[in-house]
């Protein structure tokens, strides 16, 4: 199974739910991302490094989550999920993330949408390891030159 196509999240999510992932369902690992490409919308009408970096992440743990904390459970293996990000969350806009203004081409600049595409996963991370504290197993987030782990 591919693991994802970046630009169609649909067609992607189509084939999640119809291919069986229980030998994928204990361990995620999200490591895509592209960094400063000019102003482009995906298929899905979402700018395109902020989709490709956090979007696609998103949509796929959350796709394999149910499996994983299925799996986790028969089998008593924690489930892992690493998200792979980098130091680019500092590069974010001074006011984070502007879900407001994430298609608006007049706003964009390349190193700003980069940075709060990587501040989303920083942010994912930190609310799936709250909200399944009990049930996941491990949270990881690897940014080179640190970590943050979450054991649950």
């Amino acid at each position: 199974m591919a693991a994802r196509n970046l630009a169609a999240a649909e067609s992607v999510r189509q084939a999640v739910l119809a291919d069986t992932l229980s030998s994928m369902a204990s361990v995620r690992k999200n490591n895509a991302g592209v960094m400063a490409i000019p102003f482009t919308l995906s298929k899905d009408g979402i700018e395109m490094q902020f989709a490709t970096n956090h979007v696609g992440h998103f949509l796929l743990t959350h796709l394999l989550l149910e499996t994983m904390k299925k799996t986790s459970r028969q089998s008593n293996v924690e489930g892992r999920i690493v998200n792979v990000s980098s130091e680019g969350h500092r590069f974010t806009y001074k006011e984070g993330i502007r879900f407001d203004k994430i298609n608006d081409e007049a706003e964009y600049g390349t190193f700003g949408v980069y940075g709060q595409s990587k501040l989303a996963n920083i942010l994912h991370a930190h609310e799936l390891a709250r909200r399944f504290k009990v049930q996941c197993g491990y949270m990881f987030v690897f940014v080179p030159n640190f970590q943050h782990e979450y054991l649950c």
